[in-house]
C-alpha cells in the first residue's frame, strides 16, 4: 500500500485558483479614483468666467480679485441668472 499522496498538487492548485479569485475580486471592488470635475469660477468685477484650476489661487487675472464659485456667484447676483435664462 502506497501511504504517498500522489493528488497534493489537486488540492495546491485549488488553493491557488481561491486566492487568485479573491485578489482579482478585492482589486475590481477597491474604488476607481474620482475624477477631479472642472469647476468654473467668475469674477464679480468683469463678470468673466475661469477655470478655476489655470487661475492663480483663484485670482482674477484681469484686476487680482478673488473670483466666486459660479453656485455662490448666481446666489449673490440672481439678476444675471434670470438674464441668462431669458
Amino acid at each position: 500500500m502506497d501511504l504517498s499522496f500522489n493528488y497534493l498538487y489537486i488540492i495546491e492548485g485549488c488553493v491557488l485558483i481561491i486566492f487568485s479569485f479573491s485578489i482579482l475580486y478585492t482589486s475590481i471592488k477597491k474604488k476607481k479614483p474620482k475624477i477631479k470635475q472642472i469647476e468654473y469660477s467668475k469674477c464679480p468685477k468683469y463678470k468673466t468666467a475661469y477655470d478655476y484650476q489655470k487661475l492663480d489661487k483663484g485670482v482674477c487675472p484681469t484686476c487680482h480679485i478673488q473670483t466666486i464659485k459660479m453656485e455662490e456667484y448666481f446666489k449673490q447676483f440672481p439678476k444675471e441668472l434670470k438674464k441668462k435664462e431669458s
